[in-house]
């Protein structure tokens, strides 16, 4: 599957091979994230879906915060690197 660096799936990706994703991330702290480096979306419930995809694809790994009604946290997948390959 290839996905654009200027597409939210590529953006996360950005993020995660930059480090952001070496600590558990909410969905939230991945809109703010995208925020913070002028990546606007037009509608930011995109976010969420697209972070359960990438856990689908066993990008990201994801657990429930003890304490955090219903919010998932996602990082990177033990084996990120071998799912992702640049072009």
């Amino acid at each position: 599957m290839k996905i654009s660096k200027d597409e939210l799936y590529g953006r996360i990706i950005r993020l995660a091979l930059k480090g952001f994703f070496d600590e558990w991330r909410s969905a939230s702290d991945v809109e703010k994230e995208l925020l913070r480096r002028d990546w606007t979306l037009k509608d930011f419930k995109h976010v969420s879906p697209a972070l359960e995809h990438l856990f689908a694809l066993e990008v990201l790994e994801r657990e429930r915060k003890p304490g955090r009604k219903a919010k998932w946290l996602f990082r990177k997948a033990k084996n990120f690197r071998e799912r992702i390959v640049m072009a």
